[in-house]
């Protein structure tokens, strides 16, 4: 049998991506799956300890595979000096000994190579602390709403609004809000997104002092490292109030709603790319819970790839029911879940991983937390409740701990008081990966509800 002397590829070369997994403490791969693994740090309990390699190549072959390691928004840590299992400190040669990225959502990129069936492997940095792009950063804001006192309820006569102001605050750190700036068209019952550095802004209910709202087509967007004024980014396909958005790194959507005086209900969800101001196009349509379903005030959450509307109101009845989009194929939902009741008016965020909906009305108002695993469809568990029972609230998160600005209570008592303050301006927080009850943050700059929020640096 005669040697390859030469040969040409005309084309790529592709290399197989492997199975790698973290259990604990300890990451392995196994290299007869293939040499380019991916790891996030998200799924550790703790720093890693150990760092096993199964089906080494066998004497006489060289193996050599890359690993990507992506941080958390817990911090884990590899000491590559004191590392153990099939790679161990002792059987590592860099040419300099890193130190992992720490900062949330760092990617450190190594190589190794074994020449001796593992006994030795020869270590190299492809890259350290590239950044993955987000949906989310550490300053939320919270955009427009309406109901600033008691509200036009009841034959009161409503406060000023505040359906122009938009406030924000540092998620990390308890505090109240602080103005942002001023929304271009003041309006209520809006929604919003962003991909951690543009909030955009859709829709809503525009007030006319005298004269009857109108529902908006407007979508406009903030530069959320900056304070000021928003500014025009294009229209929705249609006109309405009572939407919801979530978003992708690159994609947004607006999803449902409805107009009066009719009211007339859509299943529609518009889509648009965040960075490029433009009118929104079609991306499909909301299934709900009979295939076809128009609604309005559901909640929703994105893990960055996949986006869940849960909840809602088709004008008759409140819905229980969960689907799913998957952000790069513009179509119609998926079947998720179940939510643990049916309601509509909730919130909904994510730390990229589990996604929360919380509050809503049934009625009777709620204080309840639901949470799924947004990669894996299924019904929702109960992850505790808020510090209130509000509907027409608002939520983001930085990734790691959740905000729900804002929102209605209905009245005690019937007739109502003048006095009695059935918005709120109360900001709660949770731990998105531990369950458990919402605690007190702080305070919006004004009471106010049927609010929207987004957060990025």
């Amino acid at each position: 049998m005669a040697n390859l002397a030469s040969t040409t590829i005309d084309g790529t070369i592709t290399e197989k991506r492997g199975t790698s997994s973290i259990s604990g403490t300890t990451i392995t791969v196994d290299m007869s799956t293939g040499n380019y693994f991916e790891v996030s740090l998200a799924t550790a309990s703790g720093n890693i300890v150990t760092f096993n390699v199964t089906n080494v190549p066998s004497a006489g072959q060289v193996g050599t595979f890359i690993i990507k390691i992506l941080q958390s928004s817990t911090p884990r840590t590899i000491d590559w000096s004191t590392i153990a299992g099939t790679i161990a400190s002792g059987n590592i040669k860099w040419k300099v000994t890193p130190t992992i990225s720490t900062a949330r959502d760092d990617i450190d990129v190594y190589s190794f190579t074994t020449y001796d069936s593992g006994a030795t492997w020869f270590g190299s940095v492809i890259g350290q602390e590239f950044k993955s792009v987000s949906i989310y950063g550490n300053r939320g804001v919270f955009c427009g709403g309406d109901y600033a006192s008691s509200g036009q309820k009841y034959g009161y006569v409503a406060s000023e609004m505040d359906s122009d102001k938009m406030d924000y605050i540092a998620i990390d750190t308890n505090g109240n809000a602080t103005t942002f700036g001023n929304l271009g068209i003041a309006r209520g019952y809006l929604s919003a997104c962003s991909d951690g550095q543009r909030g955009v802004i859709g829709g809503g209910r525009v007030y006319n002092d005298p004269g009857t709202p109108v529902e908006s087509n407007v979508i406009d967007y903030i530069t959320i490292a900056t304070l000021g004024a928003s500014t025009d980014f294009g229209n929705l396909t249609v006109a309405r109030q009572g939407l919801t958005s979530t978003s992708s790194p690159t994609r947004g959507i607006f999803a449902g709603g409805y107009v009066n005086p009719s009211p007339t209900y859509y299943n529609t969800i518009d889509y648009i790319t965040i960075i490029t101001p433009a009118d929104a196009a079609d991306f499909g349509d909301m299934i709900g819970s009979s295939g076809n379903d128009t609604l309005t005030q559901r909640a929703s959450c994105s893990d960055g790839s996949r986006g869940v509307l849960a909840a809602g109101y088709d004008g008759t009845s409140v819905r229980n029911y969960i689907e799913y989009i998957s952000f790069d194929h513009p179509s119609n939902g998926t079947d998720f879940g179940t939510l643990t009741s049916s309601f509509r008016a909730a919130a909904g965020t994510s730390d990229g991983s589990r996604g929360v909906i919380a509050g809503g009305t049934g009625p009777p108002s709620r204080n309840a937390i639901d949470y799924i695993t947004i990669a894996t469809p299924g019904n929702a568990g109960n992850f505790g409740n808020l510090t209130r029972s509000h509907y027409y609230i608002s939520a983001t998160s930085n990734g790691s701990r959740g905000v729900f600005g804002g929102g209605w209570t209905d009245p005690v008592s019937y007739p109502p008081s003048n006095s009695q303050q059935w918005a709120s301006k109360t900001i709660d927080y949770i731990d998105i990966v531990s369950t458990g009850n919402a605690l007190d943050f702080g305070d919006l700059t004004s009471t106010r509800d049927t609010l929207a929020a987004c957060s990025g640096n």
